[in-house]
Parts: structure tokens; C-alpha cells; sequence
């Protein structure tokens, strides 16, 4: 072996190495299990103790996520000042990435790190439909602080961000066709991955994994208040193409012209947003993927991301004085939504998995050739055994799914009664303004209630 490929040999080892060492913590951690200890303070109802737990699980390639989660608790504390700081910050960070995917940079193609080590080297982008939510979010918490004027920006960007994502993923698809085309392996098959979960039947209701109902249904409630029609007709019917089969979507778009028509009669137009649970987590599965390459047959392992089984929520009631409510309990599934968004990605993951494994074994092979003691060789193993970890991390705080109903309601105190399982939730509520908006998250046995009124 000539002295130039053996001192190559030995850089890439040694960078392989020294990555897996000085980087270790990062790479090797499971966000899943760190973030179990946040949502279980929330589910207890401790959202400081929450805020204090994830204080401390903040790390450089989690800055996008730990904006967003902390934005989350925040929000649920009512602090929404502090929750809309964090929202921007991580909307800044999602607004760069907009800037790259307008040009086609340096985010089609992987990150080395992604390929030599594992996907957890890379800096968290999102998902997105997390992109999406973020920008609803932050409009949500405008409408939660009578702002409408800054929830109408808000969820503009949103429409706009839904634009630039496919875009991007309509050119990427090209790319990983065209990239397809030249790869000297093709994965047969993926020992070990259960494919249930990533072949529900419900992900073919999706039309894709970034858009979602209620962001164009809250559109329209936005634009109907500010009684712009040409805007909010668009929202209500887009939300109607996303969810097609729920009545309370399609009465939105119906009932648009008399309700802005409307005198002020005495009566509030109410909409009741209504979230439960937490978004599914993933989990790192080892599997073999049984690879034919330039001619052979062989199996190599790689680590993918997979959630658990779907677990079916509770079907939720609303009662105001008595009379039971039309309600949507699902108008965005975001368990749903998440188990797409991997299916999509599954290709890009799979493949840089095969190219890491090779990229591994290759090494190790160089590395017993070069240290006759095998030392090297076992360092590089067991390096590869340990970094041999799938990218965990995801949007944790979110609901698992988002409902809606709505009600024309004489204004004064009204009692509501919320049900879901063997959960429920009484309140006296004020009823005020031409429009008003009754915002309720459970998570386990806590609710979380908020409300504001518009004139």
C-alpha cells in the first residue's frame, strides 16, 4: 500500500474516531427518553418542573427543537410573551432554511456526518408539518392575545411556507429519482422494520405531510373577523379538500356570507379549539437490509427511526348547557401526520444507512490491515457499534390531535362541560364579543383551558 492511501486511510479513521469520541453525547443520546422526563413532568401538570428538565437538555444541534418545546410549555402556562420569543427565535431558524430550499442548497444532498457517524450529528431542521404548526402556533398565540392584525401575518407565512416546502420536495423527489437511477445497490428488502406502521391505511387520506386543516380553517376564522371574505372563503375551503368528511369544516364555508352579513344580535359566534395527547415518539430499530450490490447479495445493518403502534384516543364531547355540540375530534392528526412524514423520508434514511454501514466496515477492514495488532480495528468496531443510533428527535410537545366545534351562542354565562374517556372538564364560562375563542388541551389527566373574546 503506498504511503499517500495509507495516510488517507489513517485520517479517516482517526476523524471517524475522534467524531465518535468528542461527539459521543450528542449522537448516542435518545431524545426520546429525555424528553419522557418533560412530558411526564407535564402530564403530572409541573410546567416548571418541565421548563427546569428541559432547560438542561439543551445542546447546539437541538436549538431548533429546544426553541420550539420550551415555546410549548410556555404556551401552556399562559406566558404567552415568553412563548412567542422562543417561536420567532425558532422561526428564524426555519426562515433559513426557506432561503436554502428556494435555492436547491446544501439541503438535497446529506451532511458527511449523517453518513459517517449517524443522523443525530445533524443539526434538527423539523419535519414539515412541524414548519407549518410553527407558524400556526405563533398565530394561534396572536388571536389568544387579541391581536388579530399580527395573527393575520402569521398565518399568511403560513400559506407561504406551505408554497416553498413543495416546491422543494417536488425538486427533491426529481433529484433522489435521478440519484436512484445511478446507484450500483438497490435495497430488496428491510429485515426487522415493521411496515405496518409506516403502511396504515389512514396515510393514504393524506395528501401530503406538511399540510393540515386547521391552519386553513383558523385562516378563514382570521380573515372572517377582519371581514375580508375573498381571503377566509379560500381558508374554509381549503381546510374542506384537507378533511373532506367533517361537517363542521364545511358549515365554515357555508355559514361565511350570513355570519359576516350578521347584525350584533346578542349572540357570540364561539369556536372551540380542542387538543389531546402528545405526538407519538420514535425510537431507533436496528435492522438488515438486504442489499444487492454490483452483482452480490449480502445484508447489511443500519439503524431507521420507527413509532409504535397507533393507540386510539378517546372520542371527545363538547355540552354547552345540555345540548351536545357538533364536534370534529380529529380535524388534524398529527400522530397521523408524523408517521407520513418518516414514510417520505424513509428512502433518503435507508440509503444513507446502507452507504454508513459500507462506509463502517470499509474502515474497519483498512484499519486491520494497517495495525496488525487489531487494536485499530476493534476501536473502529466498536466506534461503529455505538454510533449505530437513528435519528429520535421530533416536535414532542405537540398534540397527537387537534379538533374543532362551533356554536352561535346567547352572550352571558354559559356552563360547558368537556368530555374525552373517563376525563372531563366543567367550567362557567363568560360568553362575549361577536367572536370569541375557547382554546382546551388535555394531556393525561391535566387540562389546560384558555379563552378570548372579539368585538
Amino acid at each position: 500500500m503506498c504511503d499517500v492511501t495509507y495516510l488517507m486511510l489513517l485520517r479517516l479513521i482517526g476523524i471517524f474516531v475522534s467524531v465518535c469520541i468528542f461527539g459521543g453525547c450528542q449522537s448516542l443520546s435518545r431524545y426520546e427518553v429525555e424528553l419522557n422526563q418533560v412530558s411526564d413532568a407535564v402530564l403530572s401538570g409541573q410546567l416548571d418542573d418541565a421548563l427546569g428538565l428541559h432547560e438542561r437538555q439543551h445542546v447546539t444541534a437541538n436549538q431548533l427543537l429546544y426553541f420550539l418545546e420550551a415555546g410549548e410549555l410556555y404556551w401552556l402556562k399562559g406566558d404567552y410573551d415568553q412563548a412567542l420569543k422562543l417561536w420567532r427565535a425558532a422561526d428564524q431558524l426555519v426562515q433559513a432554511w426557506e432561503s436554502l430550499a428556494r435555492l436547491d442548497t446544501g439541503l438535497i444532498t446529506q451532511d458527511v456526518g449523517s453518513v459517517l457517524i449517524n443522523d443525530k450529528v445533524k443539526s434538527y431542521q423539523g419535519y414539515d408539518f412541524e414548519k407549518v404548526m410553527l407558524t400556526t402556533r405563533i398565530a394561534l398565540t396572536h388571536l389568544m392575545m387579541g391581536d388579530i392584525a399580527s395573527a393575520r401575518v402569521a398565518i399568511k407565512a403560513t400559506h407561504e411556507r406551505e408554497a416553498i416546502i413543495e416546491g422543494f420536495r417536488e425538486r427533491q423527489a426529481l433529484f433522489v429519482s435521478e440519484e436512484d437511477a445511478q446507484k450500483s445497490y438497490r435495497i430488496e428488502d428491510l429485515n426487522g422494520y415493521p411496515i405496518e406502521t409506516s403502511d396504515a391505511p389512514d396515510l393514504s387520506g393524506l395528501r401530503n405531510s406538511y399540510q393540515n386543516a386547521f391552519s386553513h380553517y383558523l385562516a378563514g376564522f382570521i380573515y372572517e373577523q377582519l371581514n375580508e371574505p375573498s381571503l377566509s372563503a379560500p381558508g374554509y375551503r381549503k381546510a374542506i379538500e384537507l378533511r373532506s368528511n367533517h361537517p363542521v369544516l364545511r358549515a365554515g364555508l357555508m355559514g361565511l356570507e350570513e355570519r359576516i352579513k350578521r347584525p350584533d344580535d346578542g349572540y357570540t359566534d364561539l369556536l372551540v379549539v380542542y387538543e389531546e395527547g402528545l405526538s407519538p415518539a420514535k425510537i431507533s430499530l436496528e435492522i438488515n437490509g438486504l442489499v444487492v450490490r454490483n452483482g452480490g447479495i449480502t445484508y447489511v445493518p443500519f439503524s431507521v427511526p420507527v413509532y409504535g403502534a397507533r393507540s386510539e384516543l378517546p372520542q371527545p364531547s363538547v355540552t354547552v348547557a345540555g345540548d351536545v355540540i357538533e364536534f370534529s375530534p380529529d380535524i388534524v392528526d398529527i400522530d397521523l401526520m408524523s408517521r407520513r412524514s418518516l414514510k417520505d423520508e424513509m428512502p433518503g434514511i435507508i440509503t444513507r444507512g446502507v452507504l454508513r454501514s459500507g462506509l463502517k466496515v470499509s474502515m474497519q477492514s483498512a484499519a486491520d490491515e494497517l495495525d496488525e495488532s487489531g487494536v485499530m480495528g476493534d476501536l473502529v468496531a466498536l466506534a461503529a457499534i455505538v454510533t449505530e443510533s437513528a435519528d429520535d428527535r421530533s416536535w414532542r410537545l405537540l398534540p397527537a390531535r387537534i379538533g374543532l366545534g362551533r356554536v352561535l351562542m346567547r352572550r352571558g354565562a354559559h356552563h360547558i362541560v368537556f368530555r374525552s374517556g373517563s376525563s372531563s372538564r366543567s367550567m362557567d364560562v363568560v360568553v362575549d364579543g361577536k367572536y370569541m375563542l375557547l382554546f382546551m388541551r388535555r394531556v393525561g389527566a391535566q387540562w389546560y383551558v384558555k379563552q378570548v373574546s372579539f368585538d
